[in-house]
């Protein structure tokens, strides 16, 4: 069956959720032990941030796939370990520059206890790289061949 324009958009679609997922998972968490000024936690400007790094990173993650279902239409159906590292170093890259910029520009430090590698702090270099392979493996795996059209949309 030749995927459409459509079955791409719902494959993306269904890919923002679990990126979302996991992200509200790990976001808050890192952002108490590893960075400066959220280890006292006002609720409502703290669920804010958390809420838009969120979205971010799985819109992030949203975007490589785009740009993998753009250079091979069945990136879903065949997520090969090749496209699982294509996926991790273009998200490795992104993380990267995300941080050098904003610790650069002073719009967030780290705690004594985040563990950095070349000035990066090491937590969200791996963050988006890790949450983007699960998220696109799942994907991949609700959207398999042989599952039905009723079973890819549970």
């Amino acid at each position: 069956m030749e995927r459409t324009h459509r079955t791409d958009t719902a494959s993306l679609t269904q890919l923002f959720w679990p990126a979302f997922m996991l992200n509200a998972v790990w976001e808050p968490i890192h952002a108490v032990l590893f960075y400066e000024g959220f280890q006292t936690v006002v609720f409502w400007p703290f669920f804010g941030r958390m809420a838009y790094a969120t979205t971010i990173d799985a819109l992030l993650i949203t975007g490589i796939a785009a740009l993998g279902l753009l250079a091979d239409r069945t990136w879903f159906s065949t997520y090969t370990p090749k496209n699982m590292v294509v996926t991790a170093v273009a998200a490795l890259v992104i993380a990267a520059v995300i941080e050098a910029k904003a610790l650069w520009l002073g719009q967030w430090a780290y705690t004594a206890g985040m563990p950095v590698f070349l000035g990066l702090g090491v937590s969200p270099l791996i963050q988006l790289p890790i949450t983007a392979v699960i998220s696109m493996a799942l994907t991949a795996a609700r959207l398999s061949p042989g599952r039905t059209p009723r079973e890819q949309s549970i």
